[in-house]
């Protein structure tokens, strides 16, 4: 570790610690029994400014055996002070082998640094983080799946200082009183700790009951406390058609989901109302579950009316997004594009008047590996259907186009017209909904087969073609 720089936001202070202990080393002849040691307190180690905290080795020497009677040297790199009130200090190893000395870090922290234990070649190094708590953060990780009622939950945490992980810490944890959710930790306790030790994380198994709710886990480090709300809404089903309403008519946001996994897709326009769309294929919930975020792609492809090239898919990450699923009714969408950011707060688009019904079609669908970047997300209310069909134009660029409503013509069969609609520049822009352009440019027909598998057939502006279909596995 190189030492007495400027690490991250907080400065590492220049001492002298390293030089003094190299000036000692060179200072006089005597011959020393020692020759390796090891750690006895952890390698990686964190200690808050104005505490102490003993650090101790074990020296060994050629045979094997315990370096006793070993005079030792302890150094850091100004971080801290030593009983004596210096960055060095001699101290000398008992029968064991083992040398002890207190450390108490610079009231100030913020520093990385080293303390360094030697006695003739033999040298034992800890890497030692100095810190105080309005410098600290504790970090719950994203959750490998959504927690659910009744089920046990691992909340795992870092605690981490700029880009710096604190190491051997101990984290104390426990459900705060008169919640609607009531939780416990397995083993049964209301309040446990763990130590962050050499991998710099702590994790709990919680136990919720199997009410749907929310309830409130406090994570604590010395006087800081994090508090992290946990949301049992693993009932709300998110699928469907998202819209700000009549003020932004004319775009949406598709969200289609399997289980604890969601694939969203922006349909929008450009900077010219051309139709674009941007598609959230994965993400991972935020810690809690209240929250899915993602990285969004804008994919060029081949044109949806020729021979379908998978090879020229290319999908381009331009940006993030974050979908608050707190409420089953609502969303509120986060999102970043470009380095432009803003905040919609989405509704269910009402092209029926209920939920859907059996049987159910509504899912992402596309044509195989064959046909990879181009899809058909297929939305339901009742048994109205509301798709959209996600392809690229002549030049490659991503373009859209909608069919929102339809006739069941026999009972595996839905057709109506496909059109193409121009906007209003959307992205960093006032939407301008009047200024919204919908263009018929052909019909389709939505067939259903007895394997579980579909067809699309359509004409669009006197091209015709047909897409089979199955439903995307994502």
């Amino acid at each position: 570790m190189a030492n007495n720089e400027m690490r991250g936001e907080y400065p590492l202070r220049r001492g002298f610690g390293a030089v003094l202990a190299c000036a000692l080393m060179l200072l006089g002849t005597t011959a020393h029994a020692a020759s390796s040691g090891v750690h006895l307190t952890p390698r990686l180690t964190s200690v808050e400014g104005g505490t102490s905290q003993i650090f101790s080795v074990r020296l060994f020497d050629a045979a094997g055996g315990p370096a006793a009677g070993e005079t030792v040297t302890f150094t850091n790199d100004a971080c801290g002070l030593f009983p004596g009130g210096g960055y060095f200090e001699d101290v000398t190893s008992d029968p064991g082998g083992v040398a002890n000395i207190s450390f108490t870090a610079d009231p100030l922290g913020g520093v990385v640094c080293d303390v360094t234990a030697t006695a003739g070649p033999a040298s034992v190094r800890f890497e030692v983080v100095t810190y105080t708590t309005s410098q600290i953060e504790i970090v719950p990780a994203t959750p490998a799946t959504r927690p659910a009622p009744g089920q046990p939950y691992l909340l795992s945490a870092a605690v981490r200082m700029g880009q710096y992980t604190l190491y051997n810490l101990e984290v104390s944890v426990r459900v705060l009183p008169d919640q609607a959710v009531t939780a416990f930790f397995l083993p049964p306790s209301n309040a446990v700790s763990a130590n962050t030790g050499q991998n710099g994380t702590v994790a709990f198994t919680v136990q919720p009951d199997s009410n749907v709710g929310t309830y409130d886990l406090e994570l604590r480090l010395g006087d800081y406390t994090r508090i992290v709300t946990i949301y049992f809404n693993a009932g709300f089903n998110h699928q469907g058609l998202w819209w700000v309403g009549e003020s932004e008519n004319g775009w949406g946001v598709t969200v289609v989901q399997h289980g604890d996994k969601l694939f969203v897709v922006f349909f929008t326009y450009d900077l010219v109302g051309n139709p674009i769309w941007y598609a959230m294929p994965s993400g991972a919930w935020t810690t809690g579950g209240a929250g899915f975020t993602g990285q969004l792609y804008l994919s060029r492809g081949s044109p949806f009316h020729s021979a379908y090239n998978a090879a020229a898919f290319d999908p381009r990450p331009v940006g993030f997004a974050k979908l608050n699923l707190t409420d089953p009714a609502a969303i509120s969408l986060e999102y970043t594009i470009d380095d432009i950011s803003d905040v919609k707060q989405l509704t269910q688009f009402p092209f029926a008047e209920g939920p859907p019904s059996d049987p159910r079609f509504d899912d992402m669908w596309w044509g195989g590996e064959s046909m990879n970047g181009q899809g058909v997300a297929v939305l339901q209310r009742e048994q109205a259907l509301f798709l959209l069909l996600f392809a690229y134009r002549d030049n490659g660029s991503a373009q859209w186009f909608s069919m929102p409503s339809g006739t069941w013509t026999t009972p595996t069969t839905y057709e109506g017209r496909i059109y193409r609609t121009v906007g209003w520049p959307w992205l960093g822009r006032v939407y301008l909904p009047e200024r919204l352009e919908v263009i018929d440019v052909g019909s389709y027909r939505f067939r259903t087969l007895p394997n579980g598998t579909a067809a699309l057939d359509y004409t669009i502006d006197g091209r015709s073609g047909s897409l089979a279909l199955s439903r995307f596995p994502f």
